[in-house]
């Protein structure tokens, strides 16, 4: 296989399990071509520049490279290699001596062999890219024979006697395998087989006198040992003395090393025991291994061996150095080291540090070793491979080859058995420990082991009855006193003691209680909270901060003190997949050894002295972990009880005694004296104290502020409010709302405002928070809902404390660094200013959930550990020295940060706001326990409808405000002008009386009569002339006004002016409300729900109502649909709610209509659009401009995070008078322009927003309906079929809008006159003017409506006609749309969809017959639909797609009911499990299939309510159609071949044969992909296992002129970012394809690539982007709707599979050959490729183990054409090399032998769809494939359909556990909710499976199978062993069957190795037929036959049933026999399995 790889230069990739001989095969390999072959150990520390830089190598100087364990590399870095390998495999096919790789040219030989070696299945394995599979030729590697392994290995080592020996040593294995305990460190394999081999030879030379079975049987024994837990030990001696009876072999005895063992545990003060076995098992291993794992319980000894055998060698002159870490504390990184991607810097680890300095070269004779201590798993193990087997080499991830000398002789892995849980107190104990044990408990302790299996102690006190009373009223129990008593003693003894105990039993105050006495002068305290998320860096991080440096690697706290390090909540740390918690991990070496690897730059061991551990942790449950026991045994443990109700009773009358007992001592200390004569205290001043009424307010208040607040519901709250309490408190509160309002005045004018209602509700919260945040050192949690006040009420309760608050400001990539700048700008505010400070944090500031690891160390500590860098922190210290000393602290270091840290956390209260949706926060309050310890907690129930009535009443006051403002205004105005009018008129008076005085004296002579006449004449006409002109006024006006009074009525104005009440509330509640919901939902709430309220509380309301008739007007709406919003209903409310909001809209806009009409609309408006989802820093001062200068803003593609640095824009929070406006963006303050408007827009269809995002912007669902998208294609369909008339449509549109507009100008101008006119109207020239133009033209636009509204009508009954295409089209879209909820890479946009559309327009025959031409329309778009939407389906969706596609139409045009459709997809749907009452009348049905039957019958009386009675009469009819092959093409029987609908046959098929309701889908060609392609649409090939395109596209590229430079190729991967876009900007410009492979490893990136497709707007027109990604969920949907998607999967059917393949042969490659058989052969191969592969999906009956047969295997068969290889030799090879060569199971490669012999045929006559028999497999075959295709459908189809209900199933297995948890009896956790969630959903929890069997099993059906198998074991064990063993009900069946072997031959004296069973196939059907065991062997049941039956009365195999996929065997006898009396002829090979998921391995088909 390797020859025949590199012979099509491909690479060698065998697969197997571990100790196969892969590694070992490539290397002979190798060595025996003579060549070089360098192994590489590969990791996820690997990059592609490394694995490049060995590539590189390899090729230039010709040698093998084999990457072992390739697949632990990273996908990412291994697409990037696919690519480097092609390089060289180009340059090799084309015979290139130079070529260029990875921008170098380097020389190429041509010998270079790439192999990789994998472990399939193993844990931190990566499934391989499509593209790197394809480089590589997959080999099979099994499990080898081992015994002809052993025979030649002992011949080679001298034994004689091999042959017997070898297959002694197979069977002694095969049965340890099988009849030992699986324990997780037992490997029976290869490299264990061998170790022993190589022992027995050496133990073979050192005693040449012994037996060689002895030789062996001491090997074997002193071997395997070791390894054995103590139960499997008498069961594999017995094993030996079975294969090896008779024989005995004492031990050897190593007398020097024996007797330096003794001394060795005698010096150390250990009890030394007669026989140190297991330091000589040790000693024995470790000469032929040169690692060795100990394995074994807590307090084993595991240590004590390790460390005896170190001392023991060098005390026998061999120096023997250890170097021990925990390879757990710290991260694979940090263990081996990194390679900085981009500088190639390497950084050690610390285990290559080590490795390093062990590798130095020495003189003396030492040994060193390496003590991995701490659990093994997979992660970091897997780099040591190279280290533990034969290559002794540690591969690093820079390339570098660490050889192991020869001084490095061992490697010790330490780790727990997790077999044995149980807690011990301590380690072997030392005579010393015992003796200082004993002092401290002598005549005081007695030891008491409680029921959990702990250790604890237990004081008892003869006299303990004085209690003292502190100050700070502690009050001291017994509990409390014992444990201080307890903590001292272990203290002074240096012993760490953690308290156990639930939570709330005092552990931290009693410990926090007995620190604070210490000495400080002598000892330093230091508090550690652990949480879910603290990892061993923060640990380390804190414990470093309060060490210093003493020695070159010794550190400790300042010389004479202690560290006394607190860690309380220990058992809090996240456990890892393996087990372990990580900051448990370094803490165990640190205590047990001493110290901790520096995890900088030096990575030296550091030593830290005077460090001291106490420890506090809860029962483990509700979050918390079990902790490691080997920790736990460092402790001393001690359990803290609940106070008795007696302690607490004492507790609390000790309070009130202490009270009593202040008051006599100030009797007698303070009696009155002269001086002091009014010392007179009596009882009325005890009374004062306990003033009554005040007392029970001060304790009923406290009682609520602690208990009550928190709850959650009135029910509860009731239960604590039992106690009601009189008072007359009204002045208080009406006191407290003026204060209140006064307060929350001031704030407003001095800070951003907040229109806060102040309700009671709001009061109660608020005095809760001001109540909290006034306590020393408290916290507060709120819960609620977004929008419920949380942090509103925070800041004005802050403010009115007279505190700041101090808030984190997000931004995209806000990071924990960045959090920890912010806490450090906190903290000097808090330490250094002292300020007191509100930390408000919501949970919208969580980031990163280890915010709440920083939050919770707040919270318990007050500081965050580490915070402050050296330098930083010194700085702190300077300012705060002088201060600190004035205020009572000592001058070092440690008192004045202490001071630091006690002043910050005096000035600190944490106010958290968290919403109650969803898991999250109960995860967070289980994961981090101070936000619940540590904090008061304030529930926020949603607002009571008084609150509700506050608001409303507040905000309609504030509206009656400001109308009355307007009011008062408008009167102050006319009022102004009277008066102005007034002092004009009098002076114009006194003017004139001037002037008139005058001329009286100047005209005096005149006559007065000539002075009257003239004056009379002049006053009459002037009065003559202005009547004229009035006349003429009035007349104009009169008809002017008169032809306005048809457009205004003025009785109807008044009316509506009454109506706008309820109007305007209900158009209020759609703006506020609606914006999010679908238009079904809007009409149903606004014209139904709320109009029906409204008008029942006799509110005035417009009928009938439209909210379009007061929110906009036909202008508007007209203009809308000019600027491109479409003109159906919905997108008309979508288009109201953007712009009449008062929120910023947010458009969920998956058809990007909103998005083309915003950008259109805002054209003019300089409106700036920008991608959200890129970095703040691009956007931000574009956005800064926009509000400067009032631009409006478009945000494109919002992700379901909105970058929280917008949020005081989006909320409008702006500051500042009118005219000077102000809002903060990050970090400034920005001018703000009232014309700014900012929209954002997203193509997310159902986005998860939060609640904050509702309250914040206008979310707008801009989903388009069925009904808009069918008048939108109308309009397309109109536009291509009747251009003129669409066009004259449109030109109407406009006109008509235009003409609106004109004619409400021309209105408006008229009012506009009439309302400013002054004086007399008659008089305005102006306003008379405006009224005869304002008619004129109003008369011409009036003319104009007529006339368009009669054309629009004649239009739109044309346009009516072509509807039905329009609906079809819109039906076909929303069918494609539905297909994402199947796979998220199922997306379309209707831009690729109107494509389409219009394409089928054009395609479509023309027809002048209007009806026909709909029909070839509707045809044609259907066919393409189809064809366009199966291109881009995987091909098990494509039946699905079509389906749901036919039944869309049929619902279209009223055919498909959907009670009918119900019942097809869910049969019998009542989910109440109860069975028919009904009896099933013929076998033959399905059970199911009867259950629908009744069913059928109840839902359709009509069709089918005689099914039943008509099968009775006439059941072989029926029986005789039910038994066809496709029941579906016969006529049905009796009346239903005639009187049912073709749906409701599908009915019937439904109920008798599921299997026949699937039929194969029809398939398209991918032939057309490049014709459907354009330059602005990637194509995006969706990948599946066994596909992949590149080949394909190389092809296509060839063929179509794009060969040779004009084709790119990228993989993607790591580091490939740049250079894609390089290449992409290279291809646009220059017409090239571009084929990026593996996007899905760069899903982040894929957001970059669609913005530079964004910008991309005149691409060369040649320009093609070909993209590869496996179906993800996260791969942006812009991408995927702009685009062409095409699914590659391996062909469907015989026919086109071979197709597919003769399609890659070359023609004139087939047809050049000379050879006469070459044709037929291909075809052949063509034949016999495709029945391998088909054979696959019919399950295990196909194949016994599922191959990946692809197209290499048919390439490298079809080149196999020397015509000298005899035919036999060609059928090997291709039989059982090319194709066997992936075989594991040997029955499945004699199947590939077989079928070389038997095919010939002709392609295209085989049919589309293929039987079974066709691959030589029963009809049967099939069923099981059509019935799970069936029901795979119908799941999907369900959850297309509307769901109209909501079904909820109740589980009664719920387990007891999870209701306590559920009730609040236990703790929940993470495991509970998941058992509770599967129970639920009727599955199997997780943490079950692992105790069980594996099964395939519903819940129900395990529960029975789980009750049978406990009655089975009972029954066992009280009973005695069944007569017949049900063998599906045994963990492991081989166990017992190799027991029966075993016993027998004990029985009998047969060797156990020449023995073996019998199976006999009885008569017996039922286990009740057999009433005694046999004499020998056993009766066996519960198995059963796939694909074949049994004749019991011929006793032999028969054909399956019909319909019959299992049967089950009769009972079976399996009786042991000597193998060679066994008749091998008459042998019955039986295949069967037992158990569900079992038989879908490989391996577990069993022979008998």
């Amino acid at each position: 296989m390797y020859c025949q790889a590199l012979s099509m230069f491909l690479g060698g990739a065998p697969a197997g399990p571990a100790g196969t001989g892969k590694t070992e095969s490539t290397k002979d390999l190798a060595k025996a071509l003579g060549l070089l072959c360098v192994v590489t150990n590969c990791g996820e520390g690997m990059d592609y520049m490394a694995v490049g830089k060995i590539l590189s190598g390899l090729a230039q100087c010709g040698a093998w490279g084999c990457f072992d364990e390739f697949n632990r590399i990273d996908a990412s870095v291994l697409s990037v290699i696919s690519s480097q390998i092609q390089t060289i495999r180009n340059a090799l096919m084309l015979h290139l001596k130079r070529f260029h790789f990875e921008g170098q040219e380097i020389s190429l030989d041509s010998r270079i062999g790439i192999f990789i070696t994998m472990n399939p299945g193993y844990a931190g394995r990566t499934e391989l890219p499509e593209s790197v599979k394809a480089l590589f030729r997959p080999v099979v590697v099994i499990v080898p024979d081992l015994q002809q392994i052993c025979e030649i290995m002992l011949f080679s080592e001298g034994f004689l006697l091999a042959k017997v020996l070898a297959k002694k040593m197979t069977v002694l294995y095969k049965l340890a395998r099988e009849q030992l305990s699986k324990q997780s460190h037992y490997d029976f394999g290869l490299r264990a087989l061998k170790s022993v081999l190589v022992m027995a030879g050496e133990l073979k030379r050192g005693s040449p006198d012994l037996s060689e079975d002895v030789v062996l049987m001491r090997a074997l024994r002193d071997m395997n040992l070791p390894k054995f837990v103590f139960e499997d030990v008498p069961l594999f001696l017995g094993l030996i003395s079975d294969l090896f009876p008779g024989l005995d072999c004492p031990r050897v005895r190593y007398p020097s090393f024996n007797d330096a063992v003794e001394d060795t545990l005698q010096e150390n003060k250990y009890i030394v025991l007669p026989n140190q076995v297991i330091l000589v098992q040790m000693y024995e291993t470790m000469m032929t291994r040169h690692t060795t794992m100990v394995v074994g319980p807590t307090g084993g000894g595991k240590s004590v061996v390790i460390n005896t055998l170190c001392q023991s060698q060098t005390r026998l002159g061999l120096l023997t150095k250890m170097y021990s870490l925990n390879p757990k504390a710290m991260s694979v990184i940090e263990l081996y080291g990194i390679l900085d991607p981009v500088t190639r810097d390497w950084t050690d680890g610390i285990l290559s540090n080590i490795f390093r300095d062990i590798n130095k070269p020495t003189d003396k004779k030492e040994r060193r070793y390496i003590l991995f201590d701490g659990d093994v798993d997979a992660l970091w193990v897997e780099n040591m491979n190279s280290v533990m087997d034969d290559n002794k080499l540690l591969t690093l991830a820079n390339g570098e080859l660490a050889n192991i000398c020869d001084v490095l002789a061992r490697t010790f892995y330490l780790s727990k058995n997790r077999s044995f849980y149980e807690i011990l107190s301590s380690k072997k104990f030392s005579t010393n420990a015992l003796e200082t044990s004993f002092k401290i408990i002598k005549n005081n302790l007695n030891y008491s082991k409680l029921l959990n299996g702990s250790v604890f102690l237990l004081i008892q006190y003869a006299s303990l009855k004085s209690f003292f009373i502190h100050y700070s009223l502690s009050v001291p129990t017994v509990d409390t006193t014992r444990a201080n008593w307890l903590l001292e003693q272990m203290v002074k003894v240096k012993r760490p003691v953690v308290l156990v105990g639930e939570s709330g039993t005092s552990k931290t105050a009693t410990i926090q209680n007995f620190l604070s006495n210490l000495n400080t002068d002598t000892t330093i305290m230091m508090m550690i909270n652990f949480s879910s998320r603290t990892t061993s860096m923060d640990l380390q991080r804190t414990l470093e901060a309060s060490v210093e440096k003493r020695t070159k690697d010794t550190y400790g706290p300042p010389m004479g003190k202690r560290l006394l390090v607190f860690m309380d909540d220990l058992n809090m740390p996240r456990v890892d997949e393996y087990g372990t918690q990580q900051p448990i991990a370094l803490l165990k070496l640190l205590l047990d050894k001493g110290g901790m690897y520096d995890r900088g730059k030096e990575l030296n061991y550091k030593l830290i002295k005077d460090l001291g551990f106490i420890a506090a942790m809860g029962k483990a449950g509700g979050g918390r972990n079990e902790v490691d026991p080997r920790f736990i045994s460092l402790f001393s443990v001690f359990n803290i009880p609940f106070p008795q109700e007696e302690s607490l009773h004492l507790i609390y009358s000790s309070i009130l005694k202490g009270h009593t007992k202040l008051y006599k001592t100030i009797i007698k200390d303070l009696p009155p004296t002269p001086s002091k004569f009014h010392y007179i205290f009596n009882l009325r001043d005890l009374s004062r104290v306990y003033h009554v009424t005040q007392f029970v307010r001060v304790w009923r208040n406290e009682c609520l502020r602690v208990f009550h607040d928190r709850l959650i519901n009135e029910t509860d709250k009731i239960t604590v409010c039992l106690l009601p309490v009189a008072h007359n408190n009204v002045i208080t509160y009406i006191n407290t709302i003026y204060n209140i309002s006064e307060i929350l005045e001031e704030y407003n004018e001095n800070k951003t405002r907040m229109n806060l209602v102040l309700f009671d509700d709001a009061l109660e919260h608020l005095t809760i928070i001001h109540r909290i945040i006034r306590m020393d050192r408290s916290h507060a949690l709120l819960v609620g809902v977004g929008g419920s006040g949380k942090q509103s009420l925070t800041k004005l309760a802050a403010y009115t404390a007279g505190y700041e608050v101090f808030e984190i400001v997000l931004s995209r990539g806000y990071s924990e660094t960045n959090f920890r700048e912010d806490l450090k700008t906190l903290y000097l505010k808090l330490g250094i200013e002292n300020k007191k400070m509100i930390f408000l944090f919501t949970d919208a500031h969580v980031a990163e959930e280890g915010f709440l690891e920083l939050i919770n160390n707040m919270l318990t500590s007050g500081m965050v550990p580490a915070l402050f860098p050296d330098d930083e922190k010194e700085s702190v210290l300077n300012q705060l020295r002088d201060e600190a000393m004035k205020n009572g602290s000592g001058p070092s270091k440690e008192s004045v940060w202490q001071y630091f840290v006690n002043k910050s956390a005096n000035n600190l209260h944490i106010v958290l706001a968290m919403s109650p949706v969803g898991d999250t926060l109960r995860t967070r309050c289980r994961n981090f326990p101070g936000l619940v310890n540590n904090t008061s907690i304030d529930w926020f129930s949603p607002w009571p409808p008084q609150a509700l009535h506050a608001v409303a009443k507040s905000f309609l006051g504030f509206l009656l405000h400001l109308i009355y403002l307007k009011l008062n205004h408008k009167i102050h105005l006319k009022v102004a002008r009277l008066e102005r009018n007034f002092f004009q008129s009098k002076r114009e008076l006194e003017r004139i009386q001037n002037e008139l005085s005058a001329i009286q004296k100047e005209l005096g002579t005149l006559g007065e009569k000539y002075e009257a006449a003239m004056t009379e004449k002049q006053l009459l006409q002037e009065e003559a002339e202005v009547m004229e002109r009035r006349l003429i006024a009035a007349d104009k006006l009169i008809s002017g006004l008169g032809s306005e009074n048809k457009r205004s009525d003025l009785e109807e104005l008044q009316q509506r002016r009454v109506r706008l009440l309820g109007d305007c509330l209900v158009c209020a509640a759609f703006l506020s409300y609606e914006g999010a919901f679908s238009w079904d939902f809007r009409n149903e709430m606004v014209y139904e729900v709320w109009q029906a309220d409204v008008l029942e509380r006799g509110i005035p309301l417009s009928q009938p109502f439209r909210i379009e008739n007061l929110l906009t007007d036909e202008v508007e709406i007209s203009r809308w649909g000019s600027e491109g919003l479409p003109p159906d209903e919905l997108s008309v409310q979508n288009g109201i709610l953007t712009t009449r909001s008062s929120r910023f809209p947010l458009c969920i806009d998956p058809q990007q209509q909103a998005l083309n009409w915003i950008k259109k609309k805002e054209e003019k408006t300089n409106l700036k659009v920008y991608l959200h989802y890129i970095t703040k820093g691009y956007f931000l001062k574009g956005l800064e401009l926009a509000i400067k200068y009032g631009f409006p803003f478009l945000f494109q593609d919002v992700d379901e995070y909105i970058d929280p640095v917008i949020d005081n824009v989006l909320e409008k929070n702006v500051k500042g008078p009118e005219g000077r406006q102000v809002v903060v963006l990050g970090d400034k303050e920005v001018d703000y322009d009232p014309n700014f408007k900012l929209y954002l827009n997203t193509k997310l269809a159902n986005p998860k927003f939060s609640p904050a995002v509702f309250g914040k912007a206008m979310v707008i669902n801009y989903t388009v309906t069925l009904k808009g998208l069918e008048d939108q294609l109308l309009s397309v369909i109109v536009g291509f079929e009747q251009k003129d008339k669409e066009e004259q449509r449109e030109r109407l549109i406009q006109e008509t809008s235009e003409n609106k507009r004109l004619l409400k100008d021309l209105e408006d101008s008229l009012l506009r006159e009439l309302a400013t006119s002054t004086g007399n109207m008659l008089d305005n020239v102006e306003l008379i003017q405006t009224l005869e133009e304002t008619k004129t033209k109003a008369t011409e636009v009036f003319e104009k409506l007529k006339l368009a509204e009669k054309t629009a009508n004649d239009i739109e009954t044309l346009r009516d006609g072509y509807r039905p295409a329009a609906k079809r089209g819109a039906v076909l879209f929303f069918v494609l749309a539905e297909m994402a909820l199947v796979n998220t890479m199922y997306q379309y946009s209707l831009a690729s969809f109107l494509e389409v559309f219009d394409l089928s327009l054009y395609k479509s025959m023309p027809n002048a017959i209007l009806p026909t031409r709909l029909k070839n329309i509707m045809d044609t778009l259907t066919q393409n639909v189809y064809n366009y939407g199966c291109t881009g389906l995987f091909e098990r969706h494509k039946l699905l797609f079509s389906f749901n596609m036919t039944i869309k139409i049929e619902q279209g045009e009223g055919r498909a009911p959907q009670d009918e459709l119900e019942f097809f997809l869910k049969g019998r749907s009542n989910l109440s499990l109860e069975k028919s009452k009904r009896k099933k009348l013929c076998d033959w049905l399905p059970d199911q299939g009867w259950e629908d039957i009744v069913r059928l019958m109840e839902l359709f009386p009509n069709e089918f309510g005689t099914l039943a009675d008509d099968i009775e009469k006439n059941p072989e009819e029926w029986k005789k159609w039910y038994d066809l092959d496709a029941p579906e093409q016969a006529s049905f029987p009796m009346k239903y071949k005639d009187n049912l609908t073709p749906f409701q046959k599908l009915l019937l098929m439904r109920c008798f044969r599921l299997d026949r309701v699937y039929r194969a889908p029809p398939v398209i060609s991918f032939e057309a992909i490049f014709d459907q392609s354009s330059p602005n649409s990637p194509i995006v090939f969706i990948l599946s296992p066994g596909s992949e395109p590149a080949s394909d596209l190389m092809k296509l590229a060839k063929r179509s002129g794009f060969g040779a430079n004009r084709l790119k190729f990228l993989a993607m991967g790591q580091g490939q970012e740049k250079v894609a876009l390089q290449l992409l900007e290279t291809a646009v410009a220059r017409g090239q394809w571009l084929m990026l492979q593996n996007c899905h490893l760069l899903v982040k990136w894929l957001k970059d690539l669609e913005k530079a497709l964004e910008r991309i707007t005149k691409p060369h027109p040649d320009f093609r982007l070909w993209l590869t990604t496996e179906p993800i969920k996260d791969f942006p949907i812009g991408i995927l709707q702009k685009s062409l998607k095409v699914v590659t999967e391996p062909p469907n059917g015989l026919k086109l599979n071979m197709r597919a393949t003769y399609f890659k042969i070359p023609n004139d490659k087939v047809m050049n050959c000379p050879h006469p058989a070459f044709r037929s052969l291909v075809y052949v191969l063509a034949f016999f490729h495709a029945v391998v592969q088909e054979r696959r999906k019919y399950g295990k009956i196909g194949w016994n183990v599922p191959y990946d047969f692809n197209e290499s295997d048919f390439l490298v068969t079809h080149t196999q054409g020397d015509a000298m290889i005899p035919w036999g030799s060609l059928k090997y090879l291709i039989g059982e090399v090319m194709y066997g060569g992936r075989a594991i199971d040997s029955f499945d490669r004699r199947i590939l032998t077989v079928y070389m012999d038997e095919y010939l045929d002709e392609i295209e006559s085989l049919p589309l769809a293929n039987t079974a028999e066709v691959f030589g497999l029963h009809p049967n075959a099939e069923i099981g494939y059509y019935t799970q295709a069936a029901r795979d459908i119908w799941t999907h189809l369900i959850e297309l359909q509307p769901q109209t209900g909501t079904w909820f199933i109740f589980r009664p297995c719920l387990c007891v556990f999870c209701l306590k948890a559920l009730a609040g009896e236990v703790g929940m956790s993470s495991e509970l909710d998941e058992v509770a969630r599967a129970l639920f959903n009727g599955q199997i929890p997780v943490i079950w499976r692992k105790l069980a069997p594996d099964t395939l099993k519903s819940l129900g059906n395990w529960m029975i199978h789980f009750k049978r198998r406990h009655e089975q074991y009972s029954s066992w064990v009280d009973e005695g062993e069944p007569c017949v063993m049900w063998l599906s009900g045994l963990h492991i069946p081989e166990s017992y069957l190799t027991a029966l072997v075993q016993a027998t031959c004990r029985k009998n004296g047969w060797p156990l190795d020449h023995s073996t069973l019998y199976t006999q196939v009885t008569h017996y059907r039922s286990e009740d037929e057999i009433k005694e065991r046999p004499g020998q062997g056993c009766f066996v049941s519960g198995l059963y036959l796939e694909g074949a039956d049994w004749d019991i009365e011929k006793s032999c195999l028969v054909r399956s049933k019909p319909r019959v996929l299992v049967s089950q065997l009769p009972i079976l006898k399996i009786i042991p026999i000597e193998a060679h009396r066994l008749k091998l002829q008459a042998r019955c090979f039986i295949f069967f399995f037992y158990h569900d998921v079992l038989k879908d391995l490989p391996g577990n088909t069993c022979n008998l």
